[in-house]
Formats: C-alpha cells, sequence, structure tokens
C-alpha cells in the first residue's frame, strides 16, 4: 500500500508539489521533532506491513511482541485444564504439550518434541501445510 502511494507521488508533479507544501505546513504548525516523531512512528508500520506481507514469520517474533500461547491459539490449539494442551504433533490424549510465555518454549512430555518459539511455529506451519495438500 505505501510503495503505490509513494509511487504515485513520485511520477505526479502536482501530487508532489501539494505533498511538499502539507509537509512544510505540518512542520510550521507542529515543530519539526514532533513531525518526525509522527513520520517514525507512519514508517515503523509501513515496514511492519511490507514485512509481514513478504516473510512467512511475522516481525512480532522478533520485537518480542507474540506469546507461544498466542501462536497455539492461532492454529486452534486450546488448552485443557491449566496449563496443557493436546499436542498436535502426535495422536495425543493427555494433554502432554507444555507452552512458556515466558521463556518462549515448548515441550511434549508425549512424543518428545521441544523447541523455542520460531521452531513451534515452523512445525505446526509445516503440519497444517501438509494436512492441506492431502
Amino acid at each position: 500500500m505505501a510503495d503505490v502511494f509513494v509511487d504515485k507521488i513520485l511520477h505526479n508533479v502536482e501530487i508532489e508539489k501539494k505533498w511538499f507544501q502539507i509537509t512544510k505546513d505540518l512542520i510550521k504548525v507542529n515543530g519539526f521533532k514532533k513531525m518526525m516523531d509522527e513520520f517514525m512512528d507512519a514508517s515503523s508500520d509501513v515496514a511492519d506491513e511490507y514485512w509481514n506481507k513478504k516473510n512467512p514469520i511475522p516481525i512480532s517474533f522478533f520485537k518480542g511482541d507474540l506469546k507461544i500461547t498466542e501462536i497455539a491459539d492461532n492454529f486452534g490449539i486450546k488448552p485443557f485444564g491449566k496449563k496443557l494442551r493436546l499436542c498436535p504433533f502426535h495422536e495425543d490424549h493427555n494433554n502432554s504439550l507444555s507452552l512458556s510465555n515466558d521463556k518462549g518454549i515448548f515441550n511434549c512430555f508425549g512424543c518428545g518434541k521441544k523447541g523455542n518459539i520460531i521452531t513451534f511455529y515452523a512445525e505446526l506451519k509445516k503440519l497444517k501445510d501438509d494436512n492441506r495438500q492431502k
């Protein structure tokens, strides 16, 4: 979306002139520092949106915003009881999958599969894609 917007500005002289005038007016009203802060916030959002379109791993992994339980919830692995969940990696009937948001790790006491938040996401994505192909 942002690249289309920038493309239109760069290829249209009238829009480019208006853009510069709006920017000057905003700086006069709000001051340069506030303008730059708002610009940085907006560019960060655009960068995150661009990353998420181009990469299979969400940017929130690297920002530390995403919890391993949120990934499990997004893949439909709901909690049963206080802490454990049914493991999707084997036929589980005893809620043997443990998730730790604090450490960003998972461990299945049934099949022995374990790892960090990125390997958990990758394994779930692979499992989902395999099921889709069948």
